[in-house]
């Protein structure tokens, strides 16, 4: 990491690496085609989420336009 600062910040219930974050979503392919895509979801999963959890794909696409 460049001049990033490793921040962390709660999704729903845990704690994120707002750098890890950022980068799995312009890994596949940004904000809009995650959207697009409707993958919010299994960002989710991929960094630590509770699986059963039923709003964690619109609570994570919030935490990301922030």
């Amino acid at each position: 990491m460049t001049a990033w600062k490793k921040l962390i910040f709660c999704v729903c219930v845990f704690s994120v690496d707002l750098y890890a974050f950022f980068s799995k979503v312009q890994k596949l392919g940004g904000y809009n085609v995650v959207t697009a895509n409707r993958m919010w979801k299994p960002i989710y999963d991929d960094l630590g989420g509770h699986q059963g959890s039923t709003s964690a794909a619109t609570c994570t696409r919030r935490h990301y336009e922030r």
